[in-house]
């Protein structure tokens, strides 16, 4: 789901049939998190996970030098 409102949704649907459901996306942690009725714990989104001197868990120099120049020049 790429929308909080999708994701909210979902933890309804399965509310009371999973533990937790956390989602992702965005790479910046929202400040939703909840028990819903049915025991369900839910966070729309839990940031990125990945290390921080990065860009989005990934080796820096790639992403950067994608932005400077348009064109890749390696892999992620």
């Amino acid at each position: 789901a790429e929308a909080t409102s999708e994701k909210m949704c979902f933890a309804h649907f399965v509310d009371g049939r999973a533990s937790l459901v956390v989602g992702t996306h965005t790479h910046q942690p929202t400040a939703d998190h909840q028990i819903l009725n049915g025991g369900t714990a839910y966070i729309s989104d839990a940031g990125m996970c990945g290390d921080y001197d990065s860009s989005l868990g990934m080796d820096k120099e790639e992403p950067l030098n994608r932005f400077l120049s348009k064109v890749p020049k390696g892999r992620f």
